[in-house]
């Protein structure tokens, strides 16, 4: 029976394009919806460790044949031996060792192939779980940095730290958790075990949150990006646009069309497979992140499932923390600095009262308490996306490359030299956020927010909306980790960020370009989305024109650099960008080149004024100098002197005509 139902697959999966290989691998991320919903139903810890591990192994197994195992063996061992023996370096040593491992099975077993036959290969389950284990390596590692009863009340047991080494069905449970290793998301050991121990939000007291909408949702989600995809891949004409002859002989907006179609079936095909894996991730309770504000400006998520005064304060003080000056800043950085040594944690820094200290922990905790990576990989403080409610709303700061803490400041800072936030409007958004009812959050399920990428106004959007657990695993552990500490985020941490990115990906050369080019055109948004909010609110029309180059900016550059990503040889990731002019790597350069070219202007013109001001001044001075001592020699002198000396210059001029 279940041989006869595979051969029906197989035999559907030929009559639509698809090859049993894959057929196989999307449908095992299917299968993991039902193993998750069974780890619900389990309330023994220890089995919830075992079934999460075995159920995890199995899909694997089904999916990619026993030799996956061997690599995961050779990865957890490794990892584990590194915890085990060495934890104040363990998070490097896991970081070069895993990235090493898996950078060779890329090279070995040309792991881009697949990916271009729009196939999937177990490349894919190696990079997810190399994100498990350098984040629980390095969460590991800063645990020995903070001792939990050091830490204010409202603050135990929230960070993503671990004090102590997980155990082996911990650990297993953790990696291989329902089939979620797969395809994803990325979350962190700490919520785990959360999750699988009945702690936290997940504990048996709390107020447990409705999934059956949600998880319809993801599904719906799954099903019209599945059906697109079909639809579309009979499109996607990948031989056309790689070759020169054929490519080139098509007229310029043609190209662009078959360029679009591709990107977008390509896109179809991952929408379907990471709301598959959030739709497990529902149905197990571990996307669950707690409960929010109705208001989407609102702050993040509430540990304890209920509201109460200390929490409203919290979201009142976020939304009230603006601009910290950058004395207390460095002050609050070196107090928590010298307590570290200690191997405490201060309260004063953590705060005692969330809602007192929301300002400081968000400039103190999060940006300033970071060393470099070559320095133990620093320490994490409330960095964990269901803790720390004064770090602002959990989409904005779990997303992205940068932290939420610097963004806020700049736009409210910018908006109120622009007149536009007042304290009036200020005063009204504390309270909208103080009333907000709570409804239950999903988000830590989400890898993909749909909508903010197909209707993105900045480039920057992409990466914000765009798998976003790994860009959180790239924010907190390598981004964040390369800033030097009391220094604000520089290019290097940006391209460091992007080529570990693209190391990840594999080796191809399209990989590197789609990254690299996308870093580019991300800097580039940044520079159009600066002057856009300069632009006064009466000037309307021109705003208007303004952002729709800016989202026509955002979609040419996406899908010209998402080529690089899909055909990932570097000829015919030249085919294709030559073929379109270089428009994406020319268009960033336009916009840098312009704002470098015009801030010389400016500087120049205001270096010339400020000269002739100066120069004016100086000749009113003279002037005026002149015309009192002429003064005070006519004062010496005799009534009929004066005269003479007064009509000397006349007199002169006549001798001279």
């Amino acid at each position: 029976m279940a041989t006869a139902l595979v051969d029906r697959a197989v035999e559907l999966g030929a009559q639509i394009g698809i090859t049993p290989t894959t057929l196989i691998s999307l449908v095992s991320p299917l299968l993991s919806i039902p193993c998750c919903f069974l780890l619900r139903g389990i309330a023994s810890p220890a089995y919830r460790h075992l079934c999460a591990a075995l159920t995890g192994l199995l899909l694997a197994l089904y999916a990619f044949g026993p030799t996956i195992w061997g690599h995961y063996a050779v990865l957890v061992a490794f990892t584990y031996a590194a915890m085990a023996l060495h934890r104040r370096r363990c998070g490097f040593i896991t970081l070069v060792g895993t990235f090493a491992y898996l950078l060779a099975c890329h090279i070995i077993y040309a792991s881009g192939k697949a990916r271009k036959d729009q196939g999937i290969d177990f490349a894919g389950t190696l990079m997810m779980v190399t994100l498990k284990l350098t984040s629980s390596a390095f969460d590991y590692q800063d645990g020995m940095y903070l001792v939990d009863a050091d830490l204010p009340t409202p603050q135990r047991g929230t960070h993503r730290h671990l004090k102590t080494l997980p155990s082996v069905s911990q650990y297993m449970g953790y990696i291989f958790c329902g089939g979620l290793h797969l395809t994803g998301p990325f979350f962190e050991l700490r919520p785990y075990l959360d999750w699988a121990e009945n702690r936290g939000v997940w504990s048996h007291d709390a107020r447990k949150a409705p999934f059956a909408i949600p998880l319809l949702v993801a599904l719906a989600w799954a099903t019209a990006s599945g059906f697109i995809h079909l639809v579309l891949k009979p499109q996607l004409n990948l031989p056309l646009v790689t070759d020169p002859k054929r490519f080139y002989a098509i007229p310029y907006l043609h190209r662009w069309g078959h360029v679009i179609i591709s990107t977008y079936a390509v896109r179809c095909k991952i929408y379907f497979v990471w709301t598959v894996a959030e739709a497990s991730m529902i149905a197990s309770g571990l996307g669950f992140s707690g409960w929010v504000p109705a208001n989407k400006a609102a702050a993040p998520t509430q540990e304890s499932g209920r509201s109460n005064s200390s929490e409203t304060a919290a979201v009142n003080a976020a939304v009230k923390s603006t601009v910290i000056t950058t004395t207390a800043w460095q002050q609050e950085r070196s107090v928590l600095r010298k307590s570290l040594v200690q191997k405490k944690a201060p309260h004063g820094v953590l705060g005692d009262s969330v809602a007192g200290n929301a300002a400081k922990v968000c400039d103190a905790g999060k940006r300033a308490a970071k060393s470099p990576l070559r320095k133990n990989g620093g320490v994490t403080i409330a960095n964990d996306e269901n803790e720390a409610p004064e770090f602002g709303s959990k989409k904005s700061y779990s997303n992205g490359f940068l932290t939420a803490c610097e963004e806020t400041k700049d736009d409210v800072a910018l908006a109120k030299e622009n007149g536009t936030v007042t304290a009036a409007t200020e005063q009204a958004k504390v309270a909208e956020v103080a009333q907000a009812p709570l409804v239950a959050s999903w988000e830590r399920a989400k890898n993909i927010n749909i909508a903010g990428v197909e209707l993105a106004k900045a480039f920057n959007a992409y990466a914000k909306n765009w798998n976003v657990s790994v860009g959180l695993w790239l924010r907190t552990y390598i981004y964040e980790r390369t800033i030097p500490v009391g220094q604000k985020p520089g290019v290097f941490s940006l391209l460091l960020t992007v080529g570990v990115s693209a190391i990840w990906h594999g080796i191809y050369i399209g990989d590197f370009m789609f990254a690299f080019s996308g870093a580019f055109l991300i800097m580039g948004s940044r520079v159009i989305y600066r002057y856009q909010r300069t632009i006064p609110q009466s000037q309307r029309v021109w705003a208007t024109i303004v952002q729709a180059l800016h989202c026509l900016y955002s979609f040419a550059g996406l899908n010209y650099i998402a080529m690089g990503f899909i055909v990932l040889t570097a000829e015919d990731t030249l085919t294709v960008y030559r073929g379109l002019n270089f428009v994406g790597n020319l268009l960033p350069v336009v916009v840098l080149g312009g704002s470098w070219a015009l801030r010389r202007v400016h500087a120049l013109l205001h270096a010339t004024s400020s000269s002739s001001k100066k120069a004016r001044s100086s000749s009113a001075v003279s002037s005026s100098k002149s015309q009192r001592v002429i003064a005070a020699e006519l004062a010496t002198k005799q009534p009929e002197q004066q005269v003479v000396q007064l009509l000397q210059p006349v007199m002169v001029h006549a001798k001279v005509e």
